[in-house]
Formats: C-alpha cells, sequence, structure tokens
C-alpha cells in the first residue's frame, strides 16, 4: 500500500518529476515482486524504465535491469523452474 501511496503522490505534484516517479516505480515492482505478482512487477519496472529513459539515466536503467533479473530469478528458484 505504501508504494502505491508513493506512486499516486508522485504522479500528482505539480511539477514532473520523472526521477522520483521512477524511483516509486521501483518500489512498487520490488513490492509486487516480493509478494509474488510478477506481471505486475513488470508493468511497475517499464514505468520506471519509461521514465530513467526519458532522462538518460543509464545508472538507474542499469538498476531496474538488475532489479528485474533478480526477481526473475527468485521467481523461477521458487517455481521449481530453470534455464
Amino acid at each position: 500500500e505504501a508504494a502505491h501511496g508513493a506512486v499516486a503522490l508522485g504522479e500528482g505534484l505539480p511539477l514532473p518529476q520523472p526521477l522520483e516517479q521512477g524511483q516509486s516505480y521501483v518500489m512498487l515492482a520490488q513490492a509486487h515482486a516480493a509478494s509474488g505478482d510478477i506481471e505486475a512487477a513488470r508493468a511497475a519496472w517499464e514505468e520506471a524504465r519509461s521514465r530513467f529513459s526519458a532522462l538518460g539515466s543509464s545508472w538507474f536503467l542499469r538498476q531496474v535491469e538488475d532489479a528485474q533479473a533478480a526477481a526473475s530469478a527468485g521467481m523461477i528458484s521458487r517455481s521449481g523452474g530453470g534455464g
């Protein structure tokens, strides 16, 4: 719930804050991934990626990619799947 609130707050700011919005989406994605909802996590990561890409922020884009990879690996190991 806190992650959803952070996203709503960031989206409602009078001036665009794409970095903060992206960070809020990363937090939301992590919460979804932790709860096992990988599809919702992917959607939130894509929102974060969009904002960081618009800023040209390769460091934050790399953080999103690393988080996605870690969550995907965790989902595979929890489901008993492998490569």
